[in-house]
């Protein structure tokens, strides 16, 4: 798995660089084998918002497929908590919008802190096709554990929309839990680092970049994978409730496992330790 890491690192680097990259905590889409790239969050401050909540921005012609995703999501106790800590809090502005440019994809960005650095405001912009396309199993082990199911009736489209949702709410904590010294950092740091491994021949081991990296918390690649495999423990806790009782239950979560070891073995026992999956009613 080094290599498809170190493969990564160059697709991060030569594909990812030169779109708006540090203004995104999430991005997955159909296009470039369905996945993509994303960086550290652009510091914006402002004032502490009063009129606080979820602002949806949808167009009317996505504005029934929406509802159900919507539907969909807080049918679970799990959706509608993440849903109600948003809407209820005044001093947050979180925007939720549907975008035919995103297609299958999703993503969280224009992230917003006060002055005390507490964050205030996100978007999440969900594509107009969200109840299609399937990301890579690499960095998307949940969400791409429906794609054997897709043609089962009771494994609709609403379902993967709703998870890719959730997973999208996941960037939206994980952000607010975040230094915002530590970011900066992050921000300020990840251009030196990707201009210093271009001009080196692509060598990971080059002292300066060790530095950075130690500086930083980890290479640019380990810590957008990290916050990917944090938001999927997310789109996980969705999926446990959604279909615990649907046929299919064991077999999307015997997906989940393989990719898991398949792809992303250190990350494991994030996954393997929230609570409410001790408890599998699935064969060993």
């Amino acid at each position: 798995m080094n290599l498809l890491r170190g493969i990564s690192l160059i697709l991060f680097v030569v594909f990812a660089l030169p779109l708006p990259l540090y203004a995104s905590a999430s991005h997955f889409s159909d296009e470039h084998s369905n996945s993509g790239h994303s960086g550290i969050p652009r510091i914006n401050i402002v004032l502490t918002p009063r009129d606080g909540g979820i602002r949806e921005v949808v167009p009317g012609k996505y504005r029934q497929r929406y509802e159900k995703w919507k539907a969909e999501f807080v049918s679970t106790k799990h959706g509608q908590r993440l849903w109600d800590a948003y809407a209820n809090n005044s001093e947050f502005v979180l925007t939720i919008a549907v975008s035919g440019e995103r297609k299958h994809g999703a993503g969280t960005d224009d992230f917003q802190w006060d002055e005390s650095g507490h964050l205030v405001g996100a978007t999440i912009t969900l594509g107009a096709e969200l109840h299609n396309g399937f990301p890579a199993p690499i960095y998307y082990p949940v969400l791409n554990s429906l794609s054997a199911y897709s043609n089962l009736p009771s494994a609709n489209g609403r379902i993967l929309a709703a998870a890719k949702i959730s997973h999208e709410f996941g960037h939206v904590r994980q952000i607010g839990e975040s230094s915002m010294a530590a970011l900066q950092t992050q921000s300020r740091l990840i251009p030196a680092y990707i201009s210093i491994f271009r001009k080196n021949g692509l060598k990971t081991n080059d002292a300066r970049l060790i530095d950075i990296a130690k500086q930083m918390g980890g290479t640019p690649v380990e810590i957008w994978e990290s916050r990917e495999y944090w938001s999927e423990v997310n789109a996980m806790l969705f999926l446990y409730e959604r279909i615990i009782n649907e046929p299919f239950y064991c077999g999307v979560f015997g997906r989940i496992k393989r990719n898991l070891e398949t792809y992303a073995p250190k990350y494991e026992p994030r996954f393997g330790s929230q609570p409410e999956l001790t408890a599998s009613p699935c064969p060993k």
